[in-house]
């Protein structure tokens, strides 16, 4: 909208005041249009695909979204006004959020993986991310909490781990693993004095089983086998399979003394290959 004046006819004191009217009613038009779109966009956001959640400076929950009551099991109206540590696991203890709410009180923001519950009394994952929201004298009037339930991300990573390290058939470590874990072993002998021992086996006329009762039963045979030689070490010991029919047992915390750590090695061997002679039966499936 414009105005166009006569410069040959002054305006009036009352044209004037019309005009001030005008543009006082045009400002909170203007103002007006401006706060329909920031609400549309914060709605936008508060509707993400991420949980959120806003407490006041005394940390009572004041809203939250569609995504974090998916996510939660709760409604909003059984949340509105209660403290956020009603989802608390018990996973965490109190040191934990003594550390997390110093970085937030000195930082203004924390960011990490908690472990919650649901309103169904299961524990989950969560990364998430605490921001305070302060006023213009640096007061907090309140703090957002943005969350997403990782459970399926960490559970792609497990398997992921699981592939990476362990053998799929048996569940044991792998080379790569076993390989890891004797650098550590080493290490710590060398520290503590304490000797290591490993032992290779591998299964007399395995491939002749496999040829005449088939790669099933062979298979079998050799889950059966992975689970006896863990039945005869001890908790800080390591059985992996290399491939094939190929097993190490890796034995640490032996004897400082080289004969009677020998002694030691010798007794797990003959116990564990008095374990593997026995008898295996078809009804293993």
């Amino acid at each position: 909208m414009a105005f166009y004046l006569d410069k040959n006819h002054p305006l009036s004191q009352q044209r004037i005041s019309q005009f001030e009217h005008y543009a006082q009613l045009f400002q909170l038009i203007l103002e007006y249009s401006q706060a329909q779109k920031e609400m549309q966009i914060a709605k936008v956001i508060f509707e993400s695909q991420q949980g959120i959640l806003v407490s006041d400076a005394e940390n009572r929950i004041q809203r939250v979204n569609q995504t974090f009551c998916e996510i939660t099991g709760y409604s909003a109206e059984e949340v509105i006004g209660k403290n956020p540590c009603m989802f608390r696991s018990g996973l965490q203890d109190s040191k934990f959020y003594r550390t997390m709410w110093a970085s937030i009180n000195r930082t203004g923001k924390w960011e990490g993986e908690i472990w919650n519950r649901r309103k169904s009394g299961e524990h989950y994952p969560e990364q998430i991310t605490i921001t305070a929201v302060k006023d213009g004298n640096g007061i907090v009037e309140n703090y957002v909490a943005t969350l997403m339930d990782i459970t399926q991300s960490k559970a792609d990573t497990d398997e992921i781990e699981r592939l990476a390290y362990y053998d799929p058939l048996t569940g044991l470590p792998n080379r790569r693993l076993l390989l890891d874990r004797l650098k550590v072993a080493i290490s710590a002998g060398d520290r503590s004095g304490k000797n290591c021992a490993l032992l290779f086996l591998d299964m007399d006329n395995f491939k002749t089983l496999n040829d005449t009762l088939g790669h099933g039963v062979g298979d079998l045979l050799l889950q059966q086998v992975g689970k006896r030689l863990e039945a005869c070490v001890r908790n800080c010991d390591t059985v992996a399979r290399l491939g094939g029919d190929e097993f190490v047992v890796m034995l640490e915390e032996l004897s400082e003394s080289g004969i009677e750590a020998a002694n030691q090695a010798e007794a797990i061997g003959n116990k564990i290959l008095y374990s593997l002679n026995q008898p295996y039966y078809r009804d293993w499936e």
